[in-house]
């Protein structure tokens, strides 16, 4: 069971903009690095399309980072790239692309706590200066006045024979 014995956090953030606009953050730590859930204040409107997910890298953490969007890299191809062949690219690393814009930026869509593995995989690659100027996290960056921290609790689970 991935949970068992694994702490979740619960924060308290208010935007200094919006007041009545505060949220729970739920922060559990796996292998792979930190997850965030975001829920807004009013139980009621907690539904999976609303509550937002972040991810965090080895060793990051929330409130020290935000974390960047999970399942996401951010890039900017090279002029005159034929973008069947960055597609086929990116695909050995599992990826997706889904170009976003004229001026060569793309999305490139990875599994879930594989964003920085694969942009350094990416990196790695003798052929990476050929296909990009760069591949980035989606970092999320805000503006928040009060955090603070509620309560931790334990996942327990009994293992029956």
């Amino acid at each position: 069971a991935p949970f068992c014995g694994r702490n979740v956090a619960f924060y308290l953030s208010v935007p200094e903009s919006n007041p009545s606009g505060y949220a729970l953050r739920l922060v559990l730590k796996l292998d792979k690095g930190g997850v965030m859930f975001d829920l807004g204040g009013n139980p009621d409107s907690w539904t999976s399309e609303q509550t937002k997910l972040r991810v965090f890298a080895q060793g990051e953490k929330y409130p020290n980072s935000y974390g960047f969007t999970a399942g996401k890299l951010l890039a900017v191809a090279n002029n005159g790239i034929n973008f069947q062949k960055l597609r086929d690219f990116i695909a050995q690393y599992d990826g997706f692309m889904i170009k976003t814009s004229n001026n060569n930026e793309l999305t490139i869509r990875v599994g879930f706590l594989d964003e920085v593995r694969t942009k350094q995989r990416l990196y790695e690659n003798p052929h990476f200066d050929y296909f990009f100027k760069y591949v980035s996290l989606e970092h999320v960056y805000e503006w928040i006045s009060y955090k603070k921290h509620v309560t931790t609790f334990e996942f327990v689970c009994e293992l029956k024979n």
